[in-house]
């Protein structure tokens, strides 16, 4: 998702072939590939696991003031768009929360603050018009053939590595998950560079029925290009990328595998 830090693209990144379970046909060859993986059910999230493991001068008043702003928006999370009012005082508590961040160089407090599993609360990343008609998603206020579950980023300091998973519902019944896996090099003591490489659909038969939308599903959450870490402290991060978007994330576990789907907080 999450965490999802993306760069112009020249076009939507292609798939390599997948092979579906009914009938064994097998779609065109193209870039990223898949991995298999199992999908994760659609089940809330939280913090309750999550143990602070430093002592930080958390702005208090600033962080509730825009967790408040941001639970007003409603399930769809800013994705589907919100009034124009509604993004700039959002935007305004956001500046006010990284202007008190505790932590003035967070890349170096990777290992202790970033690893594990985060949960993105609010994005300034849209879905709208064409695309969210091409994928038939439902918003709050229209409905679609698929919905929107959870967005996290599982990132494991250890290997450099994070992943940004999506999970869906199709015609309210087949569970899936969309994710992007990528590197990141530390490129400041608040930024660090990513590549995107492979990407997952779970389950694989899922291939055939969303057909050309898996590239284009690609091309939105692709993570690749740099991303600033504006805000971070033991439960709560904010970022923003090389187009200026924001990202609000809230920390749920300390631990995140990558590649592997938890059924608790997943």
């Amino acid at each position: 998702m999450v965490i999802t830090f993306v760069r112009p693209l020249a076009g939507p990144l292609p798939l390599h072939s997948v092979r579906s379970r009914e009938g064994g046909r097998t779609r065109p060859p193209a870039a990223l590939p898949f991995h298999r993986r199992a999908a994760a059910p659609l089940v809330p999230a939280t913090a309750a696991s999550v143990r602070p493991r430093c002592s930080l001068a958390i702005p208090v008043a600033e962080r509730a003031a825009l967790l408040d702003a941001i639970a007003a928006v409603g399930p769809d999370r800013g994705i589907f768009g919100v009034e124009s009012a509604t993004r700039s005082r959002i935007d305004a508590l956001a500046a006010a929360l990284e202007a008190a961040t505790p932590t003035a160089a967070p890349v170096e407090h990777l290992s202790d603050l970033v690893d594990g599993r985060w949960r993105l609360l609010y994005t300034t990343l849209t879905i709208l018009g064409r695309r969210r008609s091409q994928l038939s998603l439902s918003t709050a206020a229209k409905s679609g053939f698929v919905t929107l579950g959870e967005l996290y980023q599982n990132v494991a300091v250890a290997d450099a590595v994070a992943e940004s998973v999506v999970q869906f519902r199709v015609l309210g019944r087949v569970e899936g998950a969309f994710s992007i896996t990528a590197t990141y090099t530390p490129l400041s003591g608040t930024r660090v560079g990513v590549a995107a490489t492979g990407s997952t659909l779970e389950p694989p038969g899922l291939a055939k029925m969303l057909g050309d939308n898996v590239g284009l599903l690609t091309q939105i959450f692709d993570p690749t290009g740099w991303l600033d870490i504006t805000y971070l402290d033991d439960a709560y991060r904010l970022g923003r990328d090389g187009k200026g978007r924001l990202f609000v994330l809230e920390k749920v576990a300390a631990e995140g595998g990558i590649g592997v789907e938890d059924t608790e907080g997943a």
